[in-house]
């Protein structure tokens, strides 16, 4: 058993991360429902691990990506969600801090108010996030973003045009390398 632990803590030291959290998340023990079922019961409390505690988990991915998009010389990060997303908000505040420009997609199901812009959506503008707010017309967010991916290239293809190299997240920021956050948390 240690020895694929070891082989786990290998790769992941050969993706590489850039240091964002807050580890360790402490353990948390619920005692009502411990009580109740005669167990010992406790959770990971992985709202601790960001700079907010609206964020959940969303950081530990973000070490990861944001490491190979600095690897890639990349300067501006898109990500995509809901106009109330934890995982945009915590890629702005991510990306801010690594030097990088985020730029999202946001879906909204009502289009927000441009004098009542709060919660997420508001610290996304504080950290200055380059925003575009989509129409969902009855879709998902997920569909809405796919409905709309010859926008994001046409905008990508336009920054790099200006020397810029963006390095795009999908929502969540779900992909293998994101994943990597979790086996590390594991």
């Amino acid at each position: 058993m240690s020895n694929r632990l070891e082989e786990a803590r290998s790769r992941l030291n050969r993706l590489g991360k850039i240091s964002l959290g807050f580890y360790p998340t402490p353990f948390h023990k619920l005692e009502r429902i411990s009580e109740e079922f005669g167990i010992n019961l406790w959770i990971k409390r992985e709202d601790f691990s960001g700079t907010t505690l609206f964020g959940g988990n969303k950081i530990r991915k973000l070490e990861y990506l944001l490491k190979d998009a600095k690897d890639q010389g990349c300067d501006t990060v898109f990500t995509y969600g809901a106009t109330q997303s934890n995982h945009a908000m915590e890629t702005c505040t991510a990306a801010r801090r690594c030097g990088m420009r985020p730029v999202l997609y946001l879906g909204a199901i009502v289009e927000p108010k441009p004098d009542d812009v709060r919660a997420n959506l508001l610290l996304d503008r504080i950290l200055g996030a380059e925003i575009h707010i989509l129409a969902s017309e009855g879709r998902s967010t997920k569909d809405t973003m796919k409905a709309n991916e010859a926008l994001f290239a046409q905008h990508r293809e336009q920054l790099a045009k200006q020397g810029h190299k963006v390095y795009d997240i999908p929502i969540g920021g779900s992909t293998p390398r994101g994943a990597a956050g979790f086996a590390e948390a594991y």
